[in-house]
């Protein structure tokens, strides 16, 4: 994990989206090509990832790194829709660190 006084320079933005998902569990690709951080705007859902289950709720922010094998899988646990801001980046370096704030 990157601790809080860790630093992260970014050397680029990709792609900024804001994404609504169902109610149900979503697997997404298990190797990113880009990190990414998500900010959590609606609904409560947990994500599974390797060994770790994470829950989120809106106002956490949640950075994933590239190139890291580990199938990532969320369920949204409640009815509506959950929302995410989801922003593809690149950095300096390539580290194996998993974030929530």
């Amino acid at each position: 994990m990157l601790t809080a006084e860790a630093k992260l320079v970014v050397t680029g933005i990709h792609t900024i989206a804001k994404i609504s998902t169902p109610k149900g569990t979503h697997e997404f690709p298990s190797r990113l090509t880009h990190n990414e951080l998500i900010y959590k705007i609606s609904g409560h859902s947990t994500v599974t990832t390797g060994k770790l289950a994470m829950n989120e709720v809106p106002g956490i922010v949640r950075i994933m790194p590239a190139d890291i094998d580990m199938g990532i899988y969320v369920s949204d646990l409640t009815d509506d829709s959950c929302e995410v801001v989801d922003i593809f980046f690149d950095t300096i370096f390539r580290s194996p660190f998993l974030l929530f704030i």
